[in-house]
């Protein structure tokens, strides 16, 4: 059995397309949405706010692992200083085949923060200016086994994340620039995707628009818009240099934004 959504702003478009595929299929309409593979749909009363939740789902991984009634955490860190579940869960993942008793309290940990925040909500608001827009940060050697930096990028529209991940970068980056550097060329290349992916539905013309990417390092803003090389960037592989590119050609806009104001540090 698969589950579909169908989404228009057309009405008779919508129910010709259920008239075809119920002639083709043998297919059941649920009516409007409200829970699709394990995500929750909220709705406010003016239809302007829309937020995606998984409590059912939580409370189903904390049964399984008996800590349903487990006393809730404020954040899932493991190391580091944003309670992030994606920056924990990937640092965990990388101790799966031999963990130590560090690495299942900390596993823990992330189960009690799921107890303390499963009733939040990704939210997301009606706007007439829907814009992709991205934010980029990194450690320096964070990782002190393979002396390897952790990169991490999110990407907002209409208010609310749509992507967003934390990954151990695969070559040893020598100083802060460069593994800053490396996470832009990352950002930029997911980034651009993105907006192509979302510009193949036709459904807004603001994205045609230079995808904005912020980050907190101005070095690496100058690097990546300047064709010029300093004693920081000259060792960095010319593939990353591809982000020059992107910026020439208006795909993308590096800025440069306060730490303070830096939604990837939060």
């Amino acid at each position: 059995m698969d589950d579909i959504l169908l989404a228009t702003n057309d009405k008779g478009l919508l129910h010709e397309v259920k008239q075809f595929l119920s002639k083709n299929f043998d297919i059941k309409d649920m009516g409007e949405a409200s829970y699709v593979i394990g995500i929750k749909i909220h709705k406010n009363g003016f239809r302007d706010i829309l937020g995606l939740s998984q409590e059912t789902c939580i409370n189903k991984v904390l049964e399984k692992f008996r800590m349903k009634n487990c006393s809730p955490s404020v954040s899932p860190r493991v190391k580091g200083d944003r309670p992030n579940i994606a920056f924990a869960v990937g640092m965990l993942g990388r101790y799966q085949s031999n963990p130590s008793l560090d690495h299942w309290r900390a596993a823990k940990k992330v189960m009690r923060y799921f107890q303390g925040t499963k009733d939040y909500k990704l939210m997301y608001r009606r706007t007439s200016n829907l814009e992709v827009v991205g934010y980029l940060n990194s450690d320096f050697v964070g990782c002190v086994d393979s002396c390897k930096s952790t990169f991490g990028d999110i990407f907002i529209l209409a208010d609310g994340a749509i992507s967003w991940r934390s990954v151990k970068q695969t070559l040893t980056a020598t100083s802060t620039m460069e593994a800053e550097f490396i996470s832009c060329f990352e950002a930029t290349s997911h980034g651009v995707w993105i907006k192509s992916f979302i510009f193949g539905f036709r459904i807004m013309d603001s994205i045609s628009r230079p995808l904005s990417i912020y980050c907190d390092n101005s070095t690496v803003v100058f690097t990546a818009k300047n064709n010029k090389s300093g004693n920081r960037s000259k060792h960095i592989d010319i593939k990353y240099l591809a982000i020059r590119e992107c910026v020439k050609e208006k795909k993308v806009v590096i800025e440069h934004i306060n730490t303070e104001l830096m939604i990837d540090d939060r």
